[in-house]
């Protein structure tokens, strides 16, 4: 896996957000992902911001739509 940041860092994931049913692409409870801040958020990315009411990250994909930013879940339910 190639990393072009020179600050990139690796997160694990908590809960079942970004599991799929059809298994691609899933990102599992406990998975760890390798996130490059270096590198920009476009639609359909998947990116890690930080929730502004808490001191915590969310990792989720990045939807734009109709001049709106919006993040959502892979996992349907």
């Amino acid at each position: 896996m190639a990393m072009s940041g020179s600050v990139t860092y690796a997160l694990r994931v908590r809960g079942e957000s970004m599991k799929t049913p059809d298994g691609k692409p899933s990102y599992a409870n406990g998975n760890i992902i390798y996130v490059d801040p270096d590198q920009e958020g476009v639609s359909g990315n998947r990116i890690i911001t930080r929730l502004d009411d808490r001191c915590e990250a969310t990792f989720k994909q990045l939807v734009e739509e109709d001049g709106k930013r919006l993040l959502q879940a892979l996992n349907p339910d």
